[in-house]
Parts: C-alpha cells; sequence; structure tokens
C-alpha cells in the first residue's frame, strides 16, 4: 500500500482526502501513519510477493523504494505513445491540432465543420429510412432499394401486368401479401411518404447547420437530429 501511495506521488495521481490537491511526501507519511492509528480509512495491510505485510514495515521501507519508484515512473513515461503524453500534458499539442475522442485531429474551421455534419447528416438520414417504418404490424425498410421496388411493383400494377398476389419481405425477414393495385397504392404511398418526412427534417437541419456561427451550435443541432 505504502509502495503504491509513493508512487502515486510521483505520478500525480495520489490526492489522498485532499479533494484534487496534490500531497507532499510528508503529507503521505502522515496520512500512512494516521491509517496505523486507526484515525483514517486507509488499508492497514499491503500484498507483497504473495506474503501480506503490515503498513508500519513498509513505512520504514518506504524512503528506500522512493528512488526505484522514479525509475518505474521514468520507464512508464518512456513506454506511454505520444499522444498519452499530450492527453496527460506531458507533451504539449502541436500547432493547429486538437485532441478529439482520444484522437489528434486538424483544427477545422467553421466551414469544413459545416462540411463535415452536413454529410453525416447525410449518413444518419440513410440510416433512418433503413430502420424503417410501421406499417401495420410490420417494419418495411425504406432504403433506396426498397423505394425502387416499391414503384417498379407499382409501375407493373397501374399497366395491368402485374399478377397478384405480390409477396413482400420485412425488415425483420417475415413476409405479407400485397392483394391488389389499391392495397399496392396504399403500401407505396406509406413508403413514399415516410421518405419524404425523413428527408424534410434532414434538410431542416442541413439549413441550420449552414447558418449556424459555432462549432458548437452544429455538433448540438447534429446531436438533437440523430
Amino acid at each position: 500500500m505504502f509502495i503504491t501511495i509513493l508512487n502515486d506521488i510521483i505520478t500525480g495521481f495520489y490526492d489522498g482526502d485532499k479533494k484534487g490537491v496534490k500531497l507532499k511526501p510528508q503529507e503521505v507519511f502522515q496520512d500512512v501513519g494516521e491509517a496505523f492509528q486507526g484515525y483514517k480509512n486507509l488499508p492497514m495491510s499491503h500484498l507483497e510477493n504473495g506474503i501480506l505485510k503490515p503498513i508500519a514495515e513498509l513505512v520504514s521501507e518506504g524512503v528506500m523504494v522512493l528512488e526505484a519508484n522514479k525509475k518505474i515512473f521514468e520507464n512508464r513515461i518512456i513506454e506511454k505513445t505520444e499522444l498519452e503524453q499530450m492527453i496527460e500534458g506531458i507533451l504539449p499539442i502541436p500547432e493547429n491540432m486538437e485532441i478529439k475522442d482520444n484522437q489528434l485531429v486538424p483544427i477545422l474551421s467553421l466551414t469544413e465543420v459545416k462540411t463535415q455534419y452536413i454529410n453525416k447528416i447525410t449518413l444518419s438520414r440513410e440510416e433512418k429510412l433503413a430502420k424503417g417504418f410501421s406499417y401495420g404490424i410490420y417494419t418495411i425498410q425504406a432504403d433506396a432499394d426498397s423505394k425502387a421496388n416499391a414503384h417498379a411493383f407499382l409501375t407493373l400494377g397501374e399497366s395491368g401486368s402485374l399478377t397478384y398476389p405480390i409477396v413482400w419481405r420485412t425488415k425483420d425477414n417475415s413476409y405479407f401479401h400485397i392483394v391488389g393495385l389499391t392495397e399496392l397504392k396504399t403500401f407505396t404511398g406509406a413508403m413514399m411518404s415516410f421518405i419524404q418526412t425523413i428527408y424534410n427534417a434532414s434538410w431542416v437541419v442541413k439549413d441550420s447547420i449552414l447558418a449556424s456561427e459555432s462549432k458548437t451550435q452544429i455538433e448540438s443541432l447534429y446531436n438533437n437530429y440523430i
């Protein structure tokens, strides 16, 4: 436990109960001493090489392991990637770059961010169409292929060259049957209405993104849409 505390001091992770205030080594000695006397709720023992050792023994060993732990810390720094060191503030972030979602990326202009998020809206719109809409007890996909198939069936049906019933495969791979032209028109109309609603919503958000004056506002518009 004490070795762990010493190492945490060096790495800057140990703050005792000081709510983020970094402690000096003597303060940690005090913490461990108070724990040993029952004034502080710290573990009273430490498992080292399979042997359970009291903190009292580790206190006397603390100074001897301090230098060794410094070396361990130095090795940890060497083992960290440059990105990890930038995230932890050990290395500076390069000019015109930022860390976003744990990745080092270029800082984009407002115009570039608008283009990026408009493309994201387009992808999200296609996902919404693929998720489909409710038609009775079924969920019907409305992606490009489904739309093309519905239009093809309707064209054949209106020309009188379609044989009924039409078997349609739903999103969950079940089937339902369209038994006549009237039902085919209703089905196709429901699909087209759903597609138009999805497109209208995406256009509204895209227009709002184009009119935005901040990256934060753009991200908020996108998050609300998805």
